[in-house]
């Protein structure tokens, strides 16, 4: 899951980037949904991802 959701931030961070500054959203709001059982995810960890959002919402 937590490789699910980091390539999907990423994406969208990608496609934003590439996107005219007056086009761009205020806000990104991902909604994750998960009875928390499952986790296989072999390329990142949860600290991975929080450290990532946090140095991406520094840079909008």
């Amino acid at each position: 899951m937590l490789d699910a959701v980091r390539k999907t931030i990423n994406d969208v961070g990608e496609r934003l980037s590439k996107t005219n500054e007056k086009g761009r959203p205020g806000k990104v709001i991902f909604v994750i949904t998960t009875d928390g059982m499952e986790n296989s995810s072999k390329e990142f960890t949860k600290s991975q991802i929080k450290d990532n959002d946090r140095k991406a919402a520094e840079c909008i």
